[in-house]
């Protein structure tokens, strides 16, 4: 018997949901999002990790969550760390102890990580500059994405490696006063 998530991560679980929704979808960052979420192959998951060690222990569980044979099924998943993790260098730690257990676990080509957090920065661009909101979500966040799946995405899609460029592109064009508006209750 399976329970339901506490109501603090089903608001939290809807307010990512809205991102994802006005966003990665709203602003076609991720074009091949929608498709996945409307085939039911995409999970958001809330960590209550209330500290570095708890969300690397909560997403190396998420990861073999993922890997299970029974979750094939799943494009992504996207971890959502509700409590910590709110300090970006802390965050980048955890990201890079994330993508090192791929490594060693052999998981490379099968899985990769992409990053979110609500104070992402490039680096080595400026702070003002708006190519860092691709990557800006309401809470840290790292998103587990099969590979198979993102290549067979890629296919369907006209210069699939220009996308980011792209997207930074559509922020930068933004005035402080749209993107403040687009993220406003984010």
């Amino acid at each position: 018997m399976s329970l339901a998530p506490p109501k603090k991560n089903l608001e939290i679980i809807e307010h990512i949901q809205r991102w994802v929704d006005r966003i990665v979808i709203g602003e076609n960052l991720c074009p091949f999002a929608r498709p996945s979420i409307d085939r039911g192959q995409f999970e958001i998951k809330v960590s209550e990790a209330t500290n570095i060690e708890e969300a690397y222990r909560d997403a190396l569980t998420h990861i073999e969550y993922f890997c299970e044979p029974s979750n094939v099924h799943l494009d992504s998943l996207l971890l959502v760390f509700s409590t910590t993790l709110h300090e970006f260098e802390v965050y980048l730690d955890c990201l890079s102890a994330c993508e090192y257990a791929l490594e060693t676990l052999e998981l490379e080509g099968i899985i990769q990580l992409a990053s979110f957090h609500p104070d992402y920065l490039f680096d080595g661009t400026d702070v003002t500059d708006h190519a860092h909101w691709t990557n800006r979500a309401p809470f840290p966040a790292i998103h587990l994405l099969r590979e198979s799946s993102v290549s067979e995405a890629l296919n369907s899609v006209t210069h699939p490696d220009k996308i980011p460029q792209r997207n930074i592109e559509h922020l930068r064009k933004l005035s402080p006063t749209e993107l403040k508006h687009l993220f406003d209750d984010l």
